[in-house]
């Protein structure tokens, strides 16, 4: 199946849902979650969304500091706000890969080195987000009437940060092991196949360059820490708005593990498996599936709007500054260059 037909079936998918949980509520139900929103906590949504941006693109920079050291925090900042809004409409986190693009354009980097940050980007914000799941976990409020089976669940979850941070430990340490194991069950996508493998040694590579960097180290973890509970803040903020009463504490554990279903990213813009997450997590919590659903709708779609906004402020930024002459020199990414 090509591209097109396949990013079409499942945008069609992600419809169909939407459309399912949308019939089973009721559009009264999401009108009247509208008429009952808070609009100070859209607001705090609002600011907090933008400085989430700034702190990206305080990161991403970083993650340059060896490799290119003279590309600018403006435009991390503003293509980390394009590379949302691409993903809000492409389907597999497209919006990455045009983030890299972008960059290694704009700041005349190589382009395996500007992808091996994002991808370095997102192994942070994998870990990140499973430690403020498990510190949401943490701060349940006991008046959380949870059912029996999630409240065991729930009791262990703590730990995957944990295995999540070994296991790519023991990748790094056995790194080209694990590039041969690749290599072999990737070999019948062929060139795609390969183009993975590709990155995932890069990245490895780069992961392998941090551990070695302490310094480096010591500013990206507190900066992830922030990342993460910044994101889970702006969901916090829209579930107080959607869901008046909720308590804050329930706001921000349910957000804090929502976020986790960002992992993986199927439909366009995760329309309809983004509504389904967030409903069967807030439910699962003790949320009324009349209440859960319609604030999955309208947190989607405040969400959408609110990064079209600050996308398109990015765009104008771009616009805006002139890119880097065509001849400077900068140094790949590789195994040492952080150090």
């Amino acid at each position: 199946m090509r591209p097109r037909a396949k990013a079409a079936l499942l945008f069609l998918l992600g419809i169909a849902l939407l459309g399912g949980l949308l019939a089973y509520v009721g559009p009264a139900e999401v009108a009247r979650a509208v008429a009952s929103a808070s609009p100070v906590h859209l607001a705090l949504a609002f600011v907090t969304y933008a400085f989430f941006f700034l702190v990206r693109g305080w990161r991403w920079k970083l993650l340059f500091s060896r490799s290119a050291p003279d590309v600018r925090t403006s435009s991390t900042t503003s293509i980390s706000a394009v590379g949302w809004l691409a993903n809000s409409i492409l389907p597999l986190k497209g919006g990455d890969v045009l983030r890299a693009a972008l960059l290694a354009r704009r700041e005349k980097v190589g382009l395996a080195t500007s992808a091996a940050t994002v991808g370095l980007e997102r192994v942070l914000d994998l870990i990140g987000l499973a430690l403020i799941a498990a510190l949401g976990l943490l701060l349940l409020p006991r008046a959380a009437h949870l059912p029996p089976g999630l409240e065991r669940a729930l009791a262990v979850v703590w730990i995957l940060p944990i295995v999540a941070i070994v296991t790519l430990a023991i990748l790094v340490r056995w790194r080209q092991q694990t590039v041969r194991v690749a290599e072999v069950v990737l070999r019948p996508f062929g060139k795609l196949g390969l183009k993975l493998v590709r990155f995932g040694d890069t990245v490895l590579a780069g992961l392998a360059a941090l551990a070695q960097a302490p310094r480096l180290l010591v500013k990206l973890v507190p900066l992830t820490l922030v990342i993460s509970l910044a994101q889970a803040l702006i969901f916090a903020f829209l579930v107080l708005a959607f869901l008046p009463g909720t308590h804050p504490l329930l706001a921000f554990a349910g957000s804090a593990i929502f976020l986790l279903s960002f992992v993986i990213s199927i439909t366009p813009g995760n329309v309809g498996t983004y509504e389904a997450a967030f409903a069967a997590v807030f439910v699962g919590l003790g949320t009324a599936p009349e209440a859960a659903v319609p604030a999955a709708i309208l947190t989607h779609i405040t969400t959408t709007l609110t990064v079209a906004i600050l996308g398109g402020i990015g765009l104008f930024a771009l616009s805006a500054e002139k890119a880097k002459p065509p001849f400077t020199l900068t140094k790949p990414l590789q195994e040492g260059a952080l150090r």
